[in-house]
């Protein structure tokens, strides 16, 4: 869906702002709730390559100039509602729950995960001696830990049996993959098949 952004709206000192409203009143429509039940977790300025706006890589026109405009992202609850303007466009590209996002949405809506993911790659990068940009994110999934051995138990330890939010997190350096099992305040390197 495109809603049209009124000649008013470009006269308000942020488009931001105007963005925003826009935005969370069509997710409050679609959802049948209201804009209030909604939090704007990331709003970032973007540069979009064609003029629906990237919301599908099928979408996208490689021979685009480009199109200046804005990304938003909304949450109810595990629901994230994903928002592209330019100009006087204001594209809905779709929703999806916290679980099944990709690991670079999931940093841009929850910063605990972005902080842990950069907490493994200065780990790794000071461990490895390479520069911590050689790192990269292959896999985040939010996950719930029966015990506290956040499911990299090791022989002959007992843990308490304590259900704890937490991530798996895959780095890379190299051709080599690492495995880290977390909580929000504890950071595990796991052996790789965990």
């Amino acid at each position: 869906m495109t809603l049209a952004v009124t000649q008013a709206a470009r006269n308000v000192p942020s488009v931001d702002e105007q963005f925003a409203r826009l935005a969370l009143e069509d997710a409050a429509g679609r959802a049948g709730l209201d804009a209030a039940d909604f939090d704007v977790v990331y709003t970032q300025a973007a540069r979009w390559a064609g003029a629906t706006l990237n919301c599908s890589a099928e979408d996208v026109d490689p021979g685009d100039s480009g199109i200046d405009g804005y990304r938003m992202i909304l949450l109810n609850n595990d629901q994230v509602y994903d928002y592209r303007a330019a100009g006087d466009t204001l594209r809905f590209c779709g929703t999806d729950s916290l679980d099944s996002l990709d690991p670079d949405t999931l940093i841009l809506v929850d910063p605990v995960a972005g902080d842990l993911v950069a907490l493994g790659q200065r780990r790794l990068s000071g461990e490895l001696g390479i520069p911590t940009r050689r790192v990269r994110l292959i896999a985040l999934d939010r996950e719930r830990w029966t015990d506290s051995s956040l499911g990299c138990p090791l022989e002959g330890q007992v843990y308490q049996p304590v259900i704890t939010d937490g991530y798996r997190i895959v780095l890379s350096a190299g051709t080599v993959e690492y495995v880290f099992h977390t909580s929000f305040d504890r950071l595990i390197l796991c052996e790789p098949n965990s």
